[in-house]
């Protein structure tokens, strides 16, 4: 059987809080809004101890198909519209179809990958199976081959970005045909069912950074795999690519990619400013991740030095930003903001013995918290009944103030904005507070979060639902991501050259009178 991929655990958002300094209790409700997507991160599930041999455990037909019951039902009850995007009856189809599948003991990682397929199936970036990718994770320590192409996806064909195979043939821009015989045009819907995302797109996004996962578990254990390319020039040819684990050099010597990693502040011309934040959090590993003391140092160093230049307009960037935590975001907002401001417009929970149970584990864990979020969570859950719906209260922020920077705001954006740098987007959008910029992202302005966990009880596998529905501050409640002011080019092939960055300098400057 092919192996369904959860979405990455550590995709889409990071806790998201309210500024501390300006509102207390908003710190800790923003923390439980989203998940963030970052590269690389994972949030293990639930370990079950292994068998004294080291074996990982096995479970029956009848204890999967226990907990399968229990995933659906629990689905049901505390996702906030488990069917907004899929409709009951695909759902019921496929419930019918995955349990006559379950005639066989298998392993929890086995049954992670088969629930995530199903769950997957709910369009929804906050629906799904946390896994920490056991056994894909055991097969590369052993040395086992993992596919050796960056891949960037447009218009349905896979884009060569990254070469670690030594196969030099193969070169950044080359078009990826097949894999091991099976056309690329079978190969993608195969991938993204594997992961749970509100749009193809967004899957696509998240499949650039998977791809050796989801090969893997596609295609099964190979020493090599048969890619067959078609080059820029036109011609074509395949090829038996393989690559140890710790390979790391790239085998296209073409000019290395501009880099939008780190944090940077400085003038790009006399009159115009230049701003890219980087995460939303503190980044430090010896430090505490929600410690903001050296970000708004950072800031505010940077905003007085603009002012002091008179700075007429600034860019803020967001491209390639995973987002964070908004006691991060809002005194950036702050700075430039006319007026007072809030990041959605409704935020609505679901209630849920599940989510009321999640909500007490954080009681219980933190019992001398009084003013946490938790408590209000409560006192809501309480008042309401199992299935209803209830409005959260969402904190206003105020502008800081004067001095304040008031020239014209520029934000650039790309399909790699994520989080709480969509929810910045969408917020300077809504209020006007900023022209937006760049290429449409591929994650949600209005979305499905607020996760929550439950866990099931033969197999301790970890179930993520969204308990609320989060709408953007303009009161547009459809899931769609942030399409920009205006847009501009967002090559797939990065060069040395920022392409977005000097057509965006190109338009400010065309604003500009002499």
């Amino acid at each position: 059987m092919t192996r369904p991929l959860p979405s990455p655990g550590g995709r889409r958002h990071l806790l998201l809080t309210t500024q501390r300094k300006l509102n207390g209790r908003a710190v800790m409700m923003r923390r439980m809004l989203f998940v963030c997507m970052l590269a690389g991160w994972f949030l293990p599930a639930l370990a079950q101890e292994p068998a004294p041999d080291n074996k990982p455990p096995i479970f029956t037909p009848e204890q999967i198909q226990a907990d399968f019951d229990s995933l659906y039902e629990g689905l049901q009850s505390a996702n906030f519209d488990l069917y907004a995007f899929t409709p009951r009856s695909d759902f019921e189809t496929r419930y019918r179809e995955f349990s006559d599948s379950f005639v066989k003991p298998m392993t929890r990682f086995d049954v992670e990958m088969a629930f995530q397929q199903f769950v997957a199936l709910a369009h929804q970036a906050h629906t799904r199976i946390e896994s920490d990718y056991s056994d894909y994770r055991a097969y590369r320590a052993a040395g086992g081959a993992g596919f050796p192409l960056g891949i960037a996806v447009e218009e349905d064909q896979l884009i060569v970005t990254g070469n670690f195979s030594g196969v030099t043939e193969i070169r950044r821009g080359d078009s990826i045909r097949a894999i091991d015989g099976v056309p690329i045009s079978n190969l993608l819907p195969r991938f993204i069912a594997h992961l749970s995302a509100e749009t193809p797109d967004f899957a696509y996004v998240l499949l650039e950074t998977y791809m050796p996962l989801v090969v893997w578990l596609e295609l099964g254990s190979a020493d090599a795999y048969a890619v067959s390319v078609e080059h820029a020039d036109g011609s074509s040819g395949t090829y038996e690519l393989s690559v140890a684990a710790d390979t790391e050099k790239d085998s296209d010597d073409a000019e290395q990619p501009f880099s939008l990693a780190g944090r940077d502040a400085r003038m790009l011309t006399e009159t115009v400013a230049y701003l890219r934040p980087g995460p939303f959090s503190n980044t430090n590993p010896d430090a505490n991740t929600w410690d903001n003391t050296e970000f708004v140092e950072f800031v505010d160093s940077a905003f007085e030095t603009f002012i002091a230049k008179r700075a007429k307009q600034l860019v803020v960037d967001l491209r390639d930003n995973p987002g964070g935590d908004n006691s991060f975001s809002d005194p950036v907002i702050a700075w430039f903001a006319d007026r007072p401001f809030r990041f959605s417009s409704d935020f609505r929970v679901k209630v849920s013995p599940q989510s009321t149970a999640a909500n007490q584990a954080r009681l219980d864990a933190s019992p001398n918290d009084s003013g946490s979020i938790s408590h209000l969570y409560a006192r809501l859950y309480a008042a309401t009944e199992n299935g209803e719906t209830v409005q959260f209260p969402i904190p206003v922020i105020e502008p800081r103030p004067q001095p304040r920077y008031e020239g014209k705001v520029y934000v650039l954006v790309n399909r790699y904005s994520f989080s709480n740098a969509v929810t910045i987007a969408a917020l300077l959008q809504d209020y006007d507070f900023g022209v937006i910029m760049g290429e449409q992202t591929v994650d949600m302005a209005t979305t499905y979060g607020a996760m929550e966990r439950f866990t099931l009880p033969e197999t301790g596998i970890v179930v993520a639902y969204p308990k609320a529905l989060i709408v953007r501050p303009s009161g547009n409640d459809k899931a769609h991501p942030v399409t920009p002011d205006l847009a501009l080019p967002s090559p797939r092939i990065r060069g040395a050259t920022d392409v977005m960055l000097e057509a965006a300098l190109g338009h400010i400057e065309s604003e500009t009178p002499d």
